[in-house]
């Protein structure tokens, strides 16, 4: 089980880099590329809400602090991440 100074660097050290910018000419090569990298983001992005939902699921209840502790850390990392998969899922249209 990880110590409350783990999880505290994981909240803080999560980060999940911005989008790139689509290519500014119509090369389609370059915009394919672009919506590849796009779906493994996304795909990176559930997949890591999947793990936080889980791990949720797990602590259930807190009956200690250190679990309410990692509560508290997995659901801000939750939400953290389901807003990411929101904006990327906007910017990409294509990509739902």
């Amino acid at each position: 089980m990880l110590s409350l100074a783990a999880f505290v660097f994981i909240a803080e050290n999560y980060h999940i880099f911005a989008a790139s910018e689509m290519a500014a000419n119509n090369d389609p090569m370059a915009n394919s590329e672009e919506s590849r990298r796009q779906r493994v983001r996304l795909a990176r992005l559930e997949a890591d809400m999947a793990y936080f939902q889980a791990r949720l699921e797990l602590i259930g209840e807190p009956d200690t602090n250190n679990l309410a502790a990692q509560r508290k850390v997995f659901n801000l990392l939750y939400k953290t991440v389901a807003s990411k998969i929101l904006k990327v899922k906007r910017r990409y249209a294509d990509l739902n």
